[in-house]
């Protein structure tokens, strides 16, 4: 049985087993794949883009789902995680949960009876980064490409770093603007995230991706945002919608690269 708490737990072969996957969902998205099988997600942070995408894909696939957020559980009376991990894995066959610490699920996986994904902690996204992964690769190798990240080194950054050993691509942090204009016109992939990130109220007065960056990208090269985007701070009018972005279309392709993960990690309970 597998889990996905963290990128690295899967290597290289079993990613491109995955993206072959969602490759085929792309060209028939509707499945029976989940059927008779229930998916509980348990989130104890907010969450748009991940959350329907997670639902779509198991609905999708015939399988069914329940949603808890913190307050609907005894989480929020102060039970472990723990024991309402214990409690719900009786009625489910894959457990999604989005929560604060990492180190929370690390301790939970040790006694799940059934596969954990990893929606979000503070130290990780990996559903993010190997969904946009994927939609970088549809328009070109993502092996030994450049990629820039313009912004703080959050959850999401340490989880690009992460999967650059693992698809072998160079990744570096930029936190001052100007140097932007210098390195622009070498990278392949150029991406920037909230700076209000869960909660955390920091704005980094000058860090702002404007149309005139985007305009520099070579004729390869594509700009994401992970979403969501504040505009007038980490990115001006204009950029998410440029004809460089590929916020869109990564959105979209959420739905076949979740659904392959799920398919993935119940395939690998049946071995």
């Amino acid at each position: 049985m597998k889990n996905l708490l963290n990128i690295k737990n899967l290597n290289f072969n079993e990613y491109k087993k995955i993206f072959k996957i969602a490759k085929a969902y792309k060209k028939k998205y509707f499945s029976k794949d989940f059927l008779n099988k229930t998916m509980i997600m348990l989130f104890e942070k907010p969450s748009t883009r991940t959350r329907v995408s997670l639902e779509k894909s198991f609905i999708s696939g015939e399988g069914k789902v329940i949603f808890l957020n913190k307050s609907d559980t005894q989480i929020s009376r102060g039970e472990s995680l723990k024991d309402t991990v214990k409690t719900l894995e009786n009625f489910c066959d894959i457990l999604i949960i989005r929560t604060f610490s990492e180190k929370k699920i690390e301790n939970v996986v040790k006694f799940s009876k059934v596969p954990i994904i990893n929606a979000l902690t503070n130290n990780s996204h990996p559903l993010q980064v190997i969904s946009d992964i994927f939609t970088f690769s549809e328009k070109k190798s993502i092996k030994d490409s450049k990629i820039i990240w313009v912004g703080e080194k959050n959850n999401v950054f340490k989880t690009w770093i992460d999967a650059s050993k693992i698809f072998n691509f160079k990744i570096k942090n930029i936190l001052n603007i100007n140097k932007l204009k210098n390195k622009i016109k070498k990278c392949d992939f150029l991406i920037t995230d909230t700076w209000c990130s869960m909660g955390k109220k920091k704005f980094k007065n000058g860090l702002t991706i404007k149309k005139k960056h985007l305009d520099k990208l070579g004729k390869n090269s594509f700009f994401t945002h992970c979403l969501p985007a504040y505009r007038g701070q980490e990115v001006s009018s204009g950029v998410i919608n440029h004809k460089k972005s590929l916020v869109w279309k990564a959105i979209k392709d959420k739905l076949y690269v979740y659904k392959a993960i799920i398919n993935y990690i119940l395939k690998s309970c049946e071995t």
